[in-house]
C-alpha cells in the first residue's frame, strides 16, 4: 500500500492546462500485490481485491492513469475526468487509426464516445 501527499506545485496547475485534472486531492492512495508463485495468485487476487472494495467507502472517483493495471481499461475516463472529451478528440487529429494504443488508452473521439455513451459508429 503507498499514500502518497500531493500537494506543493501540483495543485497550482489548472485542471485543463495538462491531460491530468486531478489536482486538488491532497492524497493519492494506491494498492500493490506481489507473490512469487502461481499457485498463490487466487488467494492473492482476491486479498487485493477485497482491499480495494474495502476501501471504496473513502475513494474520491479519481484514478491516476500510471497507477492502472491490467483489466481496468474502464477506468480510463475517470483518469482524465474532464479532460477526457478533448483528449479523445486530439487523439482523432493526431491519431486517427489509434495506432499508439498499448497503454491504457483514450481511443479516437468517434470509438470514445460510442464507448461512453453507446452511440452508434
Amino acid at each position: 500500500m503507498i499514500i502518497e501527499h500531493c500537494h506543493g506545485a501540483i495543485t497550482r496547475v489548472a485542471f485543463n492546462a495538462t491531460a491530468f485534472p486531478l489536482r486538488s486531492n491532497p492524497y493519492h492512495f494506491e494498492i500493490l500485490g506481489f507473490w512469487d508463485h502461481v499457485g498463490e495468485d487466487q488467494a492473492n487476487l482476491a486479498w487485493v481485491t477485497g482491499f480495494f472494495d474495502a476501501m471504496q467507502p473513502f475513494d474520491a472517483g479519481e484514478v491516476y492513469v500510471n497507477s492502472l493495471d491490467e483489466g481496468e481499461c474502464h477506468r480510463v475516463r475517470a483518469a482524465y475526468g474532464p479532460n477526457y472529451e478533448r483528449l479523445a478528440k486530439l487523439k482523432s487529429k493526431f491519431d486517427p487509426t489509434n495506432l499508439f494504443r498499448c497503454n491504457h488508452n483514450i481511443p479516437p473521439f468517434a470509438a470514445a464516445r460510442t464507448a461512453i455513451n453507446g452511440v452508434g459508429k
